[in-house]
């Protein structure tokens, strides 16, 4: 994890919160800022709306914080309790540290924030960097997340080799190259002077992250079984549209995908749509059918035997789609007997059965259970850290 600065100068920094809080001066009186404690460090949120009103979090992208929502904020919270989180290692007011991609950082960092704030589960709106964090949640947590939104998303394509050699031109070309990018970046959106000048502030005295983002494999991707509304520009520069809404439809079975025209990388105006997408009634039992529903009223009931026949569906012949439904279903077990059946056979399945009991488990944070599978040599290192 890198914890240097991530800003130029100390009074770089300065300016930019100044600048920030100026602008979060000017949401909704019933949103508080709050900083909650995570195991990477503080991370800073905004809780607005009504408390018991269903969770949205916010993820902004990359070279951003809260800010970005301004626009949004008072949509969202006629219908939501929506919280707002700057990105850990971003520059906003959280934490400096930068944990790696490749890993399990991010999940549990989102993980943290659900359980300081007692949130049981979420929608979440991610944006380019934000979508990968959200994407990434989902997999791993699919509990915990009711539906997604992602906006010119990040980890579904490569980023397009086009842009990173803009990206090396602009480093050595200075104000004469941001112009440009910035150009590529809005396209025919022209954003208002607030925006330009926070804009500028963060290209003059912020430092990015360089590092790439993983791409998500279709294997990952099918584990997202929640719906999915996908908004990307026609000409983004960052990253192909038209070929991630292949990669969610080919795999994700409640994607909704709409490729914006005239649009780039950055999808403004678009919170009345995204409303209507996320108060849109549940998808009916009956949208699943199959060996899939049966699975999930299965593992929705609960009971010994519920789980004896969801495991029997786990055996070293199963199909990639099976697997898939098994740890989809077993992510639904809520009561006391199934999840007793299920740590039966963390200790007494076949291997296959004990990876995704220890799935299961990892993500519930029930750490002691896992760590005694592992130091009676029934997991693997790989598999006690999984989630």
């Amino acid at each position: 994890m890198k914890t240097s600065s991530i800003f130029k100068s100390e009074k770089g920094k300065t300016e930019i919160i100044r600048f920030y809080d100026n602008i979060l001066a000017q949401w909704p009186e019933n949103c508080e800022q709050k900083y909650i404690k995570t195991r990477y460090g503080f991370t800073f949120i905004v809780d607005c709306g009504e408390k018991y009103a269903p969770a949205l979090v916010l993820l902004h992208g990359s070279s951003s914080n809260s800010a970005m929502w301004t626009a949004d904020i008072p949509e969202y919270i006629k219908h939501f309790r929506v919280i707002s989180v700057d990105i850990i290692g971003e520059c906003g007011k959280s934490t400096e540290n930068r944990p790696g991609w490749k890993s399990f950082h991010f999940s549990n960092w989102m993980y943290d924030i659900f359980r300081e704030l007692e949130i049981i589960s979420a929608s979440i709106i991610g944006c380019s960097a934000g979508g990968w964090i959200a994407l990434d949640f989902a997999i791993k947590h699919p509990d915990k997340t009711n539906k997604l939104v992602l906006l010119a998303t990040a980890g579904v394509t490569q980023i397009k080799i086009s842009t990173l050699f803009m990206l090396i031109f602009v480093a050595i070309s200075g104000k004469n190259g941001m112009k440009k990018m910035n150009k590529l970046v809005y396209q025919n959106f022209s954003p208002d002077e607030q925006t330009q000048k926070f804009s500028q502030l963060v290209q003059e005295h912020y430092i990015p992250r360089t590092d790439a983002l993983p791409v998500f494999s279709d294997e990952e991707l099918c584990k997202i079984f929640q719906p999915l509304l996908f908004l990307g520009g026609e000409n983004d520069c960052f990253y192909n549209s038209a070929k991630t809404t292949h990669r969610f439809t080919l795999n994700c079975k409640n994607a909704d995908c709409r490729v914006l025209k005239n649009t780039g990388h950055i999808i403004t105006e678009k919170s009345k749509e995204i409303v209507q997408f996320l108060i849109r009634q549940k998808m009916k039992k009956t949208e699943f059918i199959g060996i899939l529903n049966e699975l999930i009223q299965r593992a929705q009931n609960g009971n010994k035997t519920d789980i004896d026949f969801i495991m029997q569906h786990l055996s070293s012949e199963s199909s990639l789609p099976m697997t898939r439904y098994v740890d989809f279903a077993v992510s639904l077990v809520k009561n006391d007997e199934g999840i007793k059946q299920l740590e039966h056979y963390l200790f007494h399945g076949t291997l296959i059965q004990r990876n995704y009991c220890t799935l299961f488990f990892n993500r519930r944070g029930d750490w002691p259970i896992v760590k005694k599978a592992f130091l009676l040599g029934l997991i693997d290192e790989i598999q006690a850290y999984s989630r």
